[in-house]
């Protein structure tokens, strides 16, 4: 659950295994979570309709913080996709210690991930 994470920024990944630009940026997610993991807790959250490409993709791409997939049986039949409106992918929302969005890539039309690199300094 979100709310075991209180008190802590989350950045939530909404992902795909066929998605050509949520694998590019794999590297990226990488980078972050290694620069900033003593700082946030990264989620990567695949809508990935079969379980099998999810779980090959996992293995092939080595991400190595919390992952779950939005369908029955990890998602408790609650979809965060429905939950932060997820329209396009790749798609990265940063949560503040409160659960508040503070970050999300598409509604700044942060292409670059220019505008997230500076959110994820300004965290004490």
């Amino acid at each position: 659950s979100i709310n075991s994470f209180r008190g802590k920024h989350v950045l939530l990944c909404f992902w795909a295994s066929w998605c050509g630009p949520c694998v590019k940026n794999i590297p990226m997610l990488k980078t972050i979570n290694e620069q900033y993991g003593e700082k946030i807790q990264m989620i990567s959250v695949s809508i990935d309709n079969i379980e099998l490409k999810w779980r090959e993709a996992l293995d092939k791409y080595k991400m190595n913080w919390i992952q779950t997939c939005d369908i029955p049986p990890f998602n408790n039949n609650i979809q965060l996709r429905k939950i932060y409106d997820i329209q396009f992918i790749p798609e990265y929302i940063l949560l503040d210690g409160e659960g508040k969005i503070v970050y999300q890539n598409f509604l700044l039309k942060d292409d670059n991930y220019e505008i997230l690199k500076e959110k994820l300094n300004a965290i004490k």
